[in-house]
């Protein structure tokens, strides 16, 4: 430490090495409980007056630093500059693992507005859960992303892409998207996901004001994938287009959706072999109820058709029942009546036994 006080302005510069995570805690300085780690070099200098600490200083740091967080090996290094209420970042980059992350821009101290821009380069996908977010076991994939970060600190606005890639039970998968975020305004502008390099979903949307707009395309989906979202379907592929655009409230949902596997059954002599299955789905909503009209074939012959209606009121109520005892502590009464899913639908048509075969353990 080297400087000089004159009339309450302090002028001084500071080098260091090799600072250990628990000297910070000893010094009263905040570190995360999680986090262990070594500032390697730290060169500093500054100015201003004292009894305005930190408040009117203005500076430059430059520091290095490798450590771990929950076991996760990193290391950061960068520059800062402070002048009045602007803190600029310079170059600051942090490395985990197979992946770095680089952050640039500047944020205002009295006002906590920001402008920063943030690059992403193969950022291990399980990165996440250091955030508390679970990941799929057999989900291996790295993030690459370029965001520009708008705004006040506490609710910013997020613009930019992101691109996912590697493999999910062995499916390799890419995905990519692009588009703006801030708290209840959402714009969805592409969503792409490709498997063995062929586009397999694509998504476009918004979500603003309490309502909402998105449009889905599927075609040829190998179903392992919607294990990531907790459906576990017999293995095959669907194709869907899928228009929804109202509120939750009051949602309105028209498409089709398509499914198509290669089952093990039984045909009609009661001998088990692989039959050509499908399932195909009409979807429509009106102010009352969701319509569902559906075709099943096995082995091109058509073996059932179903037409279900499904009043809306009871399930949208049962949803916003669900989503208010979330956000609130109700009492264990409440909570449980929120766990009685309603049961309120109308089937006419008719279905082959047989098909049951395709659903039912022959062991």
């Amino acid at each position: 430490l080297q400087g000089q006080l004159q009339k309450n302005i302090l002028i001084a510069k500071i080098s260091a090495n090799n600072i250990e995570t628990k000297t910070l805690r000893q010094l009263g300085i905040p570190v995360p409980d999680k986090f262990n780690g070594t500032i390697t070099s730290l060169i500093a200098d500054f100015k201003g007056p004292v009894l305005d600490f930190p408040k009117l200083i203005n500076g430059n740091i430059q520091v290095q630093a490798k450590g771990n967080y929950q076991q996760k090996v990193f290391s950061l290094q960068g520059r800062a500059n402070k002048n009045g209420p602007t803190l600029t970042f310079h170059d600051a980059m942090i490395t985990a693992e197979s992946g770095t992350a680089y952050i640039q821009g500047q944020l205002q101290q009295d006002t906590l507005k920001a402008n920063l821009k943030i690059t992403t380069e193969s950022l291990p996908l399980d990165l996440l859960t250091l955030t508390g977010k679970k990941i799929p076991k057999a989900l291996d994939a790295q993030v690459s992303a370029q965001l520009q970060v708008q705004g006040h600190l506490l609710n910013p606005l997020v613009i930019g892409d992101v691109s996912l890639s590697g493999s999910f039970e062995e499916i390799p998968i890419s995905l990519t998207t692009k588009g703006q975020y801030q708290t209840n305004n959402i714009q969805l502008k592409q969503l792409n996901l490709a498997t063995y390099g062929e586009p397999v979903l694509s998504a476009n949307g918004s979500y603003q004001n309490s309502r909402f707009k998105l449009h889905t395309h599927a075609q040829k989906l190998p179903t392992r994938l919607l294990a990531t979202l907790g459906w576990y379907i017999q293995p095959g592929k669907f194709s869907a287009d899928i228009n929804a655009i109202g509120t939750v409230n009051d949602p309105n949902i028209n498409g089709n959706i398509s499914y198509q596997a290669m089952l093990s059954g039984y045909n009609e002599e009661g001998e088990k072999k692989d039959i050509d299955f499908s399932w195909d789905v009409d979807l429509n909503t009106n102010a009352q109820s969701l319509n569902i009209k559906s075709i099943i074939t096995r082995s091109n012959l058509v073996s059932g058709e179903l037409a279900i209606s499904i009043p809306k009121k009871p399930y949208l109520e049962y949803g916003a029942e669900k989503f208010q005892s979330t956000e609130q502590k109700t009492t264990t009464k409440s909570t449980q009546s929120t766990n009685d899913i309603p049961i309120n639908a109308s089937i006419v048509g008719h279905f082959n036994l047989q098909t049951l075969s395709f659903f039912i353990n022959p062991d």
